[in-house]
């Protein structure tokens, strides 16, 4: 499916359902379809990732899980996701992603804004 096409079969989604689409993208398509999105939409999309049943059901997956969905989103949708995490899952996420300990993404005390 084409970017256009897959940009106008998304709008046509519930919110939910865009979640869940926009998690299973390929990285590099998510980034292009994040790109491609209104600035609203792109809001209404990172605004439902973190809406608290989102954010109950990403901090339930195992931290493998976690580290790899992490990995496939754009990196600005995924620190949204780390800040609502606690310092030892972010250090646990970290390791797996395996950041040196010392480095800032293996920092336990990471503090990341609130305004990403």
């Amino acid at each position: 499916m084409d970017v256009e096409q897959l940009l106008i079969t998304f709008r046509s989604l519930p919110i939910p359902v865009r979640v869940l689409v926009f998690r299973l993208l390929e990285k590099q398509r998510a980034l292009v379809l994040c790109e491609r999105l209104h600035l609203h939409e792109q809001t209404e999309l990172i605004g439902a990732m973190a809406d608290p049943e989102g954010m109950y059901l990403f901090q339930q997956l195992d931290p493998v899980d976690r580290a790899l969905l992490l990995e496939e989103l754009p990196a600005r949708v995924a620190k949204r996701l780390l800040a609502a995490l606690s310092a030892e899952s972010r250090s646990a996420i970290s390791e797996l992603l395996g950041y040196p300990k010392d480095s800032v993404g293996g920092n336990d005390d990471l503090q990341l804004s609130s305004h990403l």
